[in-house]
């Protein structure tokens, strides 16, 4: 029997596109990986985490300083700034020449089940940028975070793959 003569081509390319999604791990969510961008600026450094819903939930779960409730989306909602809170205070530290920077601002949503983290960082000038992905202390020994440093213009500067035995990448900022 010809299966080309029972389903339109159009519905052939779309089971053969969600077989190969699915089964392609490049390709769909991976629960052990986050991902933040950092855009270095003339006046701040901005960094966007996406982590998976059930992840950063984990992160929360583990940490004493994290909001203790049944997680819902209507808690979500009135609750997001202790998350945003806890996503400054405990996912990244940001150095610049060894000198601790705290966040001018934090704010996080929800995108299906993604949490999506914005924090906002001074940039004083010149000197070595560091982002340390504290979280990865807490989490297990396989996940890992893709780390990506670009400047405002959205050209890499540096990228590297952050782990629980090496999780910070540095790197030369140039005078403003």
């Amino acid at each position: 029997m010809n299966v080309r003569k029972l389903l339109p081509s159009r519905h052939l390319l779309w089971i053969g596109l969600s077989i190969f999604v699915t089964s392609n791990p490049a390709l769909a969510h991976d629960f052990l990986s986050g991902t933040v961008v950092a855009s270095v600026r003339d006046d701040s450094v901005e960094l966007t985490v996406t982590l998976l819903g059930d992840t950063f939930l984990e992160l929360l779960k583990d940490s004493e300083a994290a909001p203790q409730f049944e997680f819902t989306r209507e808690k979500f909602l009135s609750s997001r700034s202790l998350f945003a809170d806890f996503a400054a205070e405990h996912l990244y530290e940001v150095t610049i020449d060894d000198r601790r920077q705290q966040p001018l601002s934090a704010d996080v949503s929800l995108i299906d089940d993604e949490f999506i983290l914005r924090l906002s960082y001074p940039r004083p000038g010149s000197g070595n940028l560091r982002l340390s992905a504290l979280y990865l202390r807490s989490a297990i020994a396989d996940f890992r975070a893709d780390v990506i440093i670009t400047n405002g213009s959205d050209m890499v500067l540096a990228n590297k793959v952050v782990v629980r035995g090496d999780s910070a990448i540095e790197i030369p900022l140039s005078p403003l």
